[in-house]
């Protein structure tokens, strides 16, 4: 079994930070694969006010109502509001032929793709083994200095620390358990294959990499919300931008073959176009599982209604807009409740939603502010 195949096999995977009261997961996920599954829930625009709020004319039959949204909710927008978002024009002329020539870059089959970092890939194939060998595993981290550094760190970091500091690799690993491990591996083999050679590519891959891991976490925490497994949409959330990731790498190299800078317009525009082409060709070089391969590829635009991934993109589409809420990437006034892909799945129609909602901001918080 490769690596990555046996990711989604993991159970309980997920960040290390935990939401409280968060809603319990069903025993039974439902099959998104069943075209028949429909989420119940009231679609009639009577039931809704103009910011997603439940009226007074909601159902009065005895039914549960449609869950009032707070007036200081924070993912509530002021004034003007978009329901989906906007997407990149280039008008120049200029502008359009460079494109196409990074297009045909980047679409070249013999194009150079990264490989995933060694050491966490031996560690996660340790960390599938029934009985956990902190042992073996102290042994691998020791190969790479830097990573198990960052995993002293974390054990001593506030969320995990005891009463005296760790020194000892294997203690370290003790304290953490696996799900904190598994975490810290993934999430390190993605940090490893971002830019790091130019300033403004660090800076970029700063802002999609703290955006990725915020992905992670609210895919993960809402997953109850859609009767999803938390591990598959914490995965999802991690990995669903990756295309525009390795994206800064080739771009890198095109200018440096080509000696010719790219214009700002240019860069957005080919993140736009062409991340989520090269998600699905990243998922079949890195022989990703097969779930992970639509999502990669098809996250944005609209939604098939009979699409067997419709709940896992719609959400994905959700988490797009809160992570653009939170301010972790372009931030855009979205009215979150009343667009397509929350009445697509019926999201925001249930007080445990609403409930989960509010926690967000920050479990993200605190996710970021762990020592990877």
């Amino acid at each position: 079994m490769s690596f990555w195949s046996g990711i989604m096999g993991w159970l309980g995977f997920g960040p290390a930070v935990e939401a409280p009261a968060a809603p319990p997961a069903p025993s039974e996920p439902y099959d998104e694969s069943d075209p028949a599954w429909e989420p119940e829930r009231d679609t009639g625009a009577a039931a809704w006010g103009a910011t997603g709020t439940a009226t007074a004319e909601a159902e009065d039959d005895g039914a549960d109502k449609l869950p009032l949204i707070p007036e200081d909710a924070w993912w509530r927008t002021n004034g003007n509001s978009i329901l989906e978002p906007p997407r990149f024009v280039l008008t120049d002329a200029a502008d359009l032929s460079l494109f196409k020539e990074v297009q045909t870059f980047i679409e070249d089959p013999d194009i150079d793709l990264p490989h995933l970092p060694h050491i966490p890939q031996r560690v996660l194939t340790l960390l599938r083994q029934p009985n956990i060998n902190y042992p073996g595993i102290s042994k691998v981290l020791s190969q790479d200095q830097t990573l198990a550094a960052r995993v002293l760190h974390l054990a001593n970091s506030a969320a995990y620390a005891g009463t005296q500091a760790v020194t000892n690799l294997q203690v370290a690993l003790s304290r953490l358990g696996m799900k904190s491990i598994q975490s810290l591996m993934l999430k390190e083999s993605i940090k490893a294959i971002t830019i790091k050679k130019t300033a403004e590519g660090r800076s970029r891959a700063e802002v999609l990499w703290k955006r990725s891991v915020a992905s992670g976490v609210i895919m993960e925490n809402l997953s109850y919300c859609c009767q999803l497994k938390s591990d598959e949409a914490f995965i999802a959330g991690l990995l669903h931008d990756i295309g525009e990731m390795v994206l800064l790498r080739i771009l890198h190299d095109y200018q440096r073959i080509t000696k010719q800078k790219l214009p700002a317009p240019v860069v957005d525009y080919v993140a736009q176009e062409c991340h989520e082409n090269l998600g699905g060709v990243l998922a079949q070089h890195w022989n990703l599982p097969e779930a992970i391969k639509p999502l990669l590829e098809h996250h944005h635009g609209e939604i098939d209604d009979y699409d067997p991934h419709k709940v896992s993109k719609c959400l994905l589409q959700i988490t797009d807009m809160l992570c653009s809420l939170m301010g972790y990437g372009e931030k855009y006034p979205f009215d979150l409740l009343n667009t397509e892909p929350a009445r697509m799945i019926g999201f925001g129609t249930e007080k445990s939603h609403i409930d989960a909602l509010k926690f967000l901001p920050d479990l993200v918080a605190a996710e970021l502010n762990q020592p990877f």
